[in-house]
């Protein structure tokens, strides 16, 4: 069963099989939803960042919008740490 849902940071979320789906169209919606991501979070920057491999700063920018164009290894890094899998389909 798949069930589309529409969410605050314009990607495309969707429940396949009782897991959550999301769909970016581009960099900056990928952004927006990490963004969304470590503030809900509210786990400490510090953590978020000796956990993923990074500087605390390199996390605070992506909270606080500062970074538009990140590297994906630290994009996948955080998202890992947020309890997100990455998956890319052809």
């Amino acid at each position: 069963m798949t069930t589309a849902l529409a969410t605050t940071t314009g990607a495309a979320r969707r429940i396949v099989h009782g897991h959550d789906e999301y769909t970016f169209n581009d960099i900056s919606e990928l952004c927006a939803f990490l963004q969304h991501e470590i503030q809900m979070s509210k786990r400490k920057y510090k953590v978020i960042a000796e956990k993923a491999g990074c500087c605390a700063a390199t996390v605070s920018n992506m909270a606080s919008g500062a970074t538009h164009f990140p590297r994906a290894g630290t994009v996948f890094a955080m998202l890992r740490v947020l309890g997100y899998e990455v998956v890319v389909r052809a």
